[in-house]
């Protein structure tokens, strides 16, 4: 079963993504912060995380940054799920390897699954 992490502050949109998510089948897990998130890596790795950009404790670049430095975040695929505009910001996190960039409020989530699915699918044929 894949595990997904899903770090969203906002309570609407993690909620139908959680929901969304574990109706699809995946294995999901929920953090609302950064701090969350990483004690959430000291415990076990997660197959893809789903990261908004705008954390209350951090911003997500940095999160990204600690998620790819930490020993059980290196290989997991990262997709931003922001609604930020800020080309500088979406430069930065495809230089830091992401999977994916998803708008909230204009993704299918459809598409969000056939995304983590393929990483996954890839990662099998390694």
């Amino acid at each position: 079963m894949t595990s997904v992490i899903i770090v969203e502050d906002d309570p609407f949109i993690r909620d139908i993504t959680t929901l969304k998510c574990s109706e699809h089948g995946y294995a999901v897990t929920v953090c609302t912060s950064g701090e969350e998130t990483l004690s959430a890596f000291d415990r076990m790795p997660f197959d893809v995380v789903i990261l908004d950009l705008d954390l209350p404790d951090m911003s997500g670049i940095a999160l990204l940054k600690d998620i790819k430095a930490h020993k059980n975040g290196g290989e997991t695929d990262v997709i931003v799920f922001s609604n930020s505009t800020d080309l500088t910001k979406k430069v930065e996190v495809t230089k830091l390897g992401m999977l994916g960039y998803f708008e909230k409020s204009s993704a299918e989530y459809e598409e969000l699954f056939a995304l983590v699915d393929s990483a996954m699918l890839y990662h099998t044929n390694e």
